[in-house]
This record gives structure tokens, C-alpha cells and sequence, in this order.
């Protein structure tokens, strides 16, 4: 085994405990807390919100497997990427071509949503809309053909002239037979999951929502400050937010986000090394970053509030 392949194979034994990790705390939360924590103390409900907390790093794993850079073998990493995707509330396959449409249309005023008309379009979106669209997407297999597609061809900006062929792009990715029979199973699975959590919750259900809230509010919030006030044009555009080094080891490193538009093949863990090799460092405070975002959309052309990134 050479140097290179034995360090993709370390990498994979990382990141195949760390998932292995991510779905006992989903079992933690969603079984044992109530079937066996609650009967001995109720408050132990409030470890419903481990699931709130595990979120940021359960989606960058299932990103890593987007990228393909979850498991060497392409049928292992999508299969565990496909499971991580139920636990996280949503068909793979959709939130693949969602964040490779992010990629290819990245730098564009279509993929901003500080950019995008109507104040109160934006707030929703910041507080829960994106996860909402993405726990909607369970149902997208069992919807008729011709409605999906017309469906995806509007998520996924028909008609803008930013958006390339990309409506075109999603009808033949989301509305193909193999692609709705994987979307109906995933997104079966996922509804499944939660549904089961909220019957083993029984009457204290509501500490169960509360953490899946939560976990909207982490997902759409995060999403949007990695690139809110960013620059239009630059197709590597995305901020480095500055966090404590355990922070960024939990998250896999995804806090590097310019790091890893500019270096897109490159796996969480050398993310670092790709950013000094650059000369690249963090913009501002993760959580300067993540509040800043409630002072509403970006004037486009304002000079001030959409300054260039530094390099």
C-alpha cells in the first residue's frame, strides 16, 4: 500500500467512526431517552437536543460523501452517505445535487439569498426555510412525474438567465424512475425515523419537535453565513469564519468554507494545509458572522455592505 492510499484508508476509518458516532447519538435521542432515560426522570427529554447539537457535524459528513471523499470505494461512500442523509432529515440524492448546484452556481446572485427580493423571503430562509425545503424533499418521490418536475424546475430557478441549464440538469437527475424510487425510499426512512422518535416521545413529543426546530434553525442559519455580504462574480467566493480549533476538528473543518470552494477535491482534514498553502486566512468570528446576517439583505452594489472578501 503506498503512502497516499494508506492515508485515504486512515481517513476512512475516521470518518467511518465518526459516523458510527453521529448515529448512536441519533439513537441516544430518539430511543433511549425515551423508552429508557424518561421512565426513570422526565427531564432527561431535554436530551432530545443532542440532535440539534450533532447537526453541523452530521452534514458535513454527509457533504464529505457528496464530494465522495467519505469512503475510497464510490458504493460504500454513497451508501453511508445515503443513511447519514435519513438521520439528517433528508433524501441524499436531493441535497447532492442541491449543494453541487451550489458549487457550479456559486458567485451568482441566483444561489445568494441575501440577494434575492423580499425581506420576508430572506427571514424565512435564514431562520428554517432551507431545512424545511430539504425535510419537504422526503416527499418528492411519491408526488405525480409531471408535478416533480415542474416542482424542481422552480427550486431550481427556471427561467433565470444566472442559472445556466440547471432546471434542465435537476428534471434529469430528481425525476428519472431509478431517481424517484431512491427518493421514495429515502425519504420514507427519514419521515419514518422521526415519526417513530415522536410515538417513543408519546406525550413529551414537544421536546422532540423543539430539538428538530433547533436543528432548521442550525441548518438555514449556518447555510447563509458562510456567504452572506460575500462578492458576486468569484465562483470560489465563501467566507473563513474563525473558530476554536476543537470547534473546527467537530465540524470537519467545514468553518473553512473559501477553503474549500477554491479546493473542492481536497477531503476535511487537509482543508488546513490547502488554506496556508494558499497564503489563506479567516475573515471574521463564526459568531460574529452568524449575527450579522440578521441585518436583513444585501443593497446589491452597496459598497460597504458587500465588501470584497479579504484573500
Amino acid at each position: 500500500m503506498s503512502g497516499r492510499e494508506a492515508a485515504v484508508a486512515a481517513v476512512a476509518g475516521i470518518n467511518l467512526r465518526i459516523a458510527a458516532a453521529l448515529a448512536a447519538v441519533h439513537v441516544f435521542a430518539y430511543a433511549l431517552v425515551p423508552l429508557v432515560l424518561m421512565p426513570i426522570d422526565p427531564a432527561w427529554a431535554a436530551g432530545a437536543f443532542a440532535v440539534t447539537l450533532a447537526t453541523p457535524s452530521l452534514w458535513a459528513l454527509v457533504h464529505e460523501g457528496i464530494h465522495r471523499h467519505l469512503h475510497p470505494v464510490p458504493q460504500a461512500n454513497d451508501r453511508i452517505a445515503r443513511g447519514l442523509a435519513i438521520l439528517f432529515g433528508s433524501p441524499f440524492r436531493l441535497v447532492r445535487f442541491g449543494h453541487l448546484t451550489h458549487h457550479r452556481l456559486n458567485g451568482h446572485a441566483v444561489e445568494r439569498p441575501d440577494h434575492r427580493p423580499g425581506r420576508l423571503f430572506y427571514y424565512v430562509y435564514l431562520t428554517c426555510g432551507l431545512y424545511l425545503a430539504e425535510l419537504a424533499g422526503c416527499l418528492a418521490g411519491f408526488l405525480p412525474r409531471t408535478f416533480q418536475a415542474r416542482l424542481a424546475r422552480t427550486a431550481f430557478y427556471d427561467g433565470h438567465p444566472e442559472a445556466l441549464d440547471t432546471a434542465d440538469a435537476a428534471v434529469r437527475a430528481l425525476t428519472s424512475d431509478r431517481a424517484r424510487q431512491e427518493l421514495r425510499r429515502d425519504g420514507a426512512l427519514a419521515l419514518l425515523v422521526i415519526a417513530a422518535a415522536a410515538v417513543a416521545y408519546g406525550d413529551a413529543w414537544g421536546w422532540l419537535a423543539a430539538a428538530l426546530v433547533g436543528r432548521a434553525l442550525v441548518v438555514s442559519v449556518l447555510d447563509n453565513a458562510f456567504h452572506y455580504e460575500g462578492p458576486l462574480g468569484d465562483p470560489h467566493t465563501g467566507h473563513n469564519l474563525a473558530a476554536p480549533g476543537w470547534l473546527g476538528l467537530v465540524w470537519l473543518n467545514f468553518n473553512l468554507h473559501r477553503v474549500h470552494h477554491r479546493h473542492p477535491g481536497v477531503p476535511w482534514r487537509d482543508l488546513p494545509r490547502a488554506m496556508a498553502a494558499d497564503g489563506d486566512r479567516c475573515d471574521v468570528p463564526l459568531a460574529r458572522a452568524v449575527l450579522r446576517q440578521f441585518r436583513g439583505p444585501v443593497a446589491t452594489g452597496d459598497p460597504v455592505r458587500a465588501a470584497p472578501e479579504r484573500a
